[in-house]
């Protein structure tokens, strides 16, 4: 029996142990031990790594969590979920931002972010979703990423929105952002949201199915006035984002999105967009948890948003006809 060491840091860093070694002797030949040219460099290589414009190299882990929730306008009031099994620093950054932990669950097998303990986790003051790669193991991004663009990220978003145009779109990867250039030309002083509807849905019948429904419902159900509610390609004034609430936490988010949007006045355009089919990945709404959530969630918002007001107005009308 071999016995394999838990951590072997000296092993994995063998075969690059002269040029660590050369560099380390070229800062302390220096003398600049804070920022200096190395540090610049070191930026420049990373962000073309990472195919980004720029990157910023800071103190430590922590100070670089913290520092990208900051950047979010994430504070004191939201939440930020992570993993349970992470390390403490991780808490200690979302604590250090003014925010909420929230931990969820991890997969037995790799002890990476749990996707459905992640959506049982996303409440309506979730302000974003950290995820630790731990042990060599990737988290499922992509699952991740599809859970955290619904619900109460997506009300995140809203709040966080700091510019003078939000672009909200799926993770799916179906829709194409270089559409979004005739979006922006549409943008204008007369316009608060320019609204995608799908030129053809690239998806199975059954989806096809479902999202008819889902758009019929909306459409008839809370009066939406545009073509294609189930389209979520929509750009949407920056003023007017910042100042919606959303309660609802699944599919239900972009009915009361654009819900809201009519009742504060919104004025629309819409504009066609492409579809295409999906190339990886498997859908994270198109399950029968996520699918009954909707329902469930569809319904409430109804009597909620909709029942109650008419309700009332039979009621004034009742009162006012009386002799």
């Amino acid at each position: 029996m071999v016995e394999v060491p838990f951590v072997d840091l000296g092993r994995a860093v063998a075969a690059e142990r002269a040029a660590l070694n050369a560099a380390f002797a070229g800062v302390l030949r220096s003398g600049r031990f804070v920022l200096s040219e190395q540090v610049e460099g070191f930026e420049r290589e990373l962000a073309r790594a990472c195919d980004a414009r720029e990157a910023i190299g800071v103190a430590s882990g922590t100070d670089a969590i913290e520092l990208a929730l900051r950047a979010l306008g994430i504070g004191r009031g939201d939440e930020v979920v992570t993993q349970a099994n992470t390390c403490v620093p991780t808490v200690a950054a979302i604590e250090r931002a003014g925010a909420t932990p929230v931990l969820c669950d991890v997969e037995p097998a790799a002890a990476t972010m749990d996707p459905a303990s992640l959506e049982g986790a996303i409440g309506p003051r979730c302000a974003a979703v950290v995820p630790v790669h731990l042990y060599g193991q990737i988290g499922d991004i992509e699952a991740i990423v599809a859970i955290a663009d619904r619900g109460g990220a997506l009300a995140s978003v809203l709040r966080c929105a700091r510019g003078e145009w939000l672009f909200y779109t799926d993770g799916d990867g179906q829709y194409d952002p270089e559409e979004l250039v005739r979006a922006v030309a549409l943008a204008g002083p007369d316009v608060d949201v320019v609204q995608g509807y799908k030129r053809g849905r690239a998806d199975p019948w059954i989806r096809r199915l479902v999202g008819g429904a889902y758009s019929f419902v909306a459409r008839v159900g809370f009066g939406l006035r545009i073509r294609d509610p189930d389209c979520d390609f929509r750009l949407i004034r920056g003023e007017l984002a910042r100042g919606i609430r959303l309660d609802s936490e699944s599919g239900a988010a972009p009915v009361e999105l654009v819900w809201r949007l009519q009742e504060a006045g919104a004025r629309f355009v819409e504009t066609e967009v492409g579809h295409f089919a999906r190339h990886s990945g498997n859908s994270q709404f198109f399950t029968f948890r996520s699918v009954s959530r909707t329902i469930a969630d569809i319904i409430r918002l109804w009597l909620e948003l909709i029942a109650r007001r008419r309700l009332r107005r039979a009621a004034d009308w009742w009162r006012t006809a009386q002799p």
